[in-house]
């Protein structure tokens, strides 16, 4: 008896059918991982240097949507210089990541200027 992996299987239908990149949902999955992590750091440290700065109102949220999307640009950037495809359109990987670390860019950025500015 002849056994092969699930991966040569779905391998073997792919190529059959003239599909010739098989996308592995674990891949995937771990890639969303990293991207997430990145953005929560992003959130974090932008927080962190808005209260510092003292940067309050529209110009601390305007800050946030500028770092929001340079991470997802270079992100983008990352991925287009090693040849891989980002899965889903440029746009709504841009404008997806706008809100996904929002909460702890707030939390970060009143936290830090509350310390820093009011108690401090």
């Amino acid at each position: 008896h002849f056994v092969c992996s699930i991966a040569e299987t779905v391998s073997a239908m792919a190529h059959a059918r003239g599909i010739t990149q098989v996308i592995s949902p674990e891949k995937v999955e771990s890639n969303q991982h990293v991207i997430d992590f990145c953005r929560t750091s992003m959130a974090i440290i932008s927080g962190c240097a808005c209260g510092i700065l003292g940067f309050n109102g529209l110009m601390g949220l305007l800050i946030h949507f500028v770092c929001s999307i340079a991470v997802s640009l270079a992100i983008m950037a990352s991925k287009t210089k090693k040849g891989t495809d980002v899965l889903m359109s440029k746009t709504s990987f841009v404008l997806g990541g706008l809100m996904g670390g929002f909460g702890t860019y707030i939390l970060f950025w009143t936290m830090v200027y509350d310390i820093v500015h009011i108690y401090g």
